[in-house]
């Protein structure tokens, strides 16, 4: 067996015998150190890997992940420009890093259908940045090729991000009396088979919004 820990644990010195799963980015990474010495990574970097971030910039689709006060993001083209080697490292080293890892913390994670959305069709990026040679990567070439993908999630039942969600209505101040009342939208559009279905409700303006 061989341990495996957060990139805090090197920071006291290169534990031998165990590997990293380094998430941090810049100075604060240790996959350089972990792999000249010997040992082994799996990259997970935050700024490229954490999938509980949103996909997009729009959050009327879903509860953002809140990091120092301020959602956090990480687009579908930051993640195939990940490069999980890490710079400097000398080639010899190259095989010390295992590969990557897509990570969600569910905090912010209402339900089974959120965490399909937030990993597909981001992990798309991430199997294919891992398995394929850097000079052979095209991020034009994966989003044609992503289309047959898609197809297979939509067969899967994957409630993947489709990158355009339809809004189904809208309020504003002058519509919400101060005293209480019963807003409906009709979703029966919208409802296209059996299953869980994730509706939100988002303040975007306003003192809440």
């Amino acid at each position: 067996r061989t341990m495996i820990g957060w990139t805090e644990y090197e920071n006291e010195g290169i534990a031998r015998h165990a590997a990293v799963m380094d998430w941090e980015n810049g100075a604060s990474s240790e996959a350089t150190n972990v792999a000249w010495s010997g040992n082994k990574g799996v990259m997970s970097q935050d700024n490229f890997c954490y999938v509980n971030y949103v996909e997009a910039t729009n959050l009327n689709y879903e509860p953002p992940f809140i990091v120092g006060g301020t959602p956090s993001y990480s687009s579908l083209t930051n993640v195939y420009s990940y490069n999980i080697l890490p710079s400097g490292l000398p080639a010899q080293y190259d095989t010390n890093v295992l590969g990557a890892q897509c990570t969600l913390f569910t905090e912010y994670v209402p339900s089974y259908e959120n965490v399909m959305f937030k990993m597909f069709p981001r992990l798309c990026a991430m199997a294919e940045i891992t398995w394929t040679p850097r000079a052979q990567q095209s991020f034009t070439n994966f989003t044609q090729r992503l289309a047959i993908d898609e197809q297979r999630l939509t067969q899967m039942g994957a409630n993947y991000n489709h990158e355009i969600i339809p809004q189904i209505g809208t309020w504003t101040t002058n519509m919400v009396p101060t005293t209480y009342t019963t807003w409906q939208w009709n979703i029966t559009t919208n409802v296209t088979g059996a299953g869980e279905l994730d509706v939100n409700f988002c303040n975007t303006n306003g003192a809440n919004g």
